[in-house]
C-alpha cells in the first residue's frame, strides 16, 4: 500500500550494520524485488540476509518534484518465514514544492503457505505478509497495519505474482490493493519486467499504477534494476524513474 512505500531513520542503523557484515559473508541465490511495489511468494531462507536498496526514484508531477530514496530488509528467521523492514523516504526538491519531507517504515513477517514454483515445488507459490506500519515521521500519525495474500506462478517463458492487501493506514482509514507482477524468462540474464494495480487509499482517493523495466542479475545474489512508472492519483498523474539493487548474503 502507499503507506508502507515511504520510510525513516531508524531504518538507516539496520541499512548500515546489514551492508558492514555483508562485506566478509558469502553471497546466495536472490531474486530482485525492486523495483516493484508489490512483492513474491518467496521467503529468504534460515540466517540469510536481502538487502534491496531501492527503489531510488525521481518522481514528478504538475505541481512538485520530489526524491524517493529507500530499502527493505530482509532476514530468513526460520524455514518458510521472514522478517521484513520497509524503510521508504520523500524528499521534495525545489523551494515551490509543496510537500514536506516524510519517512514511514513497516515491518512485516512474510510466511509461506503453500511451497511452489519458487521452492522448486510443483504448482503456486502461496505466502502471506502482515505486520505493523509504524508512525509516520515527522507528523507522527500513529500505527496501522496490513496482511496481503500473494500468489506466484511460473512458467518456462513468464512468472506471474498476484497481490491482494488490506490495511488499516496511519490515519485509520482502511484501504485495499490489488493487482500484479509480470517477469519474463527467469533463465535470462536480463528480464523484462512489468507491474500495475488498483489502489483505494481512504474513501476518496482511487490510484492506478503501471510500471516497466528490467531486472540484470549480475551473479547469484547480485541483481540491478531499472524502471519507469505511471500513476494517476484520481486527476493527478505521476511519473517516476526508478533504480535499486539486491544484494544477499547468508550469516
Amino acid at each position: 500500500m502507499s503507506d508502507r512505500r515511504l520510510g525513516p531513520s531508524g531504518g538507516r542503523v539496520v541499512w548500515f550494520v546489514g551492508a558492514v557484515a555483508a562485506l566478509a559473508l558469502t553471497p546466495s541465490p536472490a531474486a530482485a524485488y525492486r523495483p516493484f511495489d508489490q512483492t513474491d511468494a518467496a521467503v529468504s531462507p534460515p540466517r540469510e540476509i536481502e538487502l534491496e536498496l531501492g527503489p531510488f526514484a525521481a518522481a514528478r508531477t504538475r505541481h512538485e518534484t520530489w526524491l524517493a530514496p529507500g530499502f527493505v530488509f530482509n532476514y530468513g528467521l526460520f524455514r518458510r518465514v521472514e522478517l521484513v523492514v520497509d524503510d521508504h523516504n520523500v524528499v521534495p526538491v525545489g523551494s515551490s514544492s509543496i510537500q514536506q519531507w516524510q519517512a514511514e517504515t513497516a515491518v512485516l513477517l512474510k510466511g509461506i503457505l503453500r511451497e511452489g514454483c519458487l521452492q522448486e515445488h510443483a504448482g503456486p507459490s502461496v505466502a502471506l505478509e502482515t505486520g505493523l506500519l509504524l508512525p509516520t515521521l515527522p507528523h507522527q500519525d500513529g500505527f496501522g497495519a496490513s496482511v496481503a495474500l500473494i500468489v506466484s506462478e511460473q512458467w518456462p517463458a513468464v512468472t506471474v505474482h498476484a497481490n491482494f492487501e488490506i490495511a488499516l493506514a496511519r490515519d485509520h482509514h482502511a484501504d485495499a490493493l490489488g493487482g500484479a507482477i509480470v517477469e519474463g524468462p527467469h533463465t535470462w540474464r536480463i528480464r523484462p519486467v512489468a507491474e500495475t494495480y488498483l489502489e483505494r487509499e481512504g474513501p476518496g482517493l482511487l490510484i492506478i499504477s503501471a510500471l516497466g523495466g528490467a531486472i540484470w542479475t549480475v551473479r547469484d545474489g547480485l541483481s540491478f534494476d531499472a524502471a519507469a512508472r505511471a500513476a494517476r492519483e484520481d486527476a493527478l498523474a505521476l511519473y517516476e524513474l526508478r533504480l535499486g539493487m539486491t544484494w544477499a548474503f547468508t550469516l
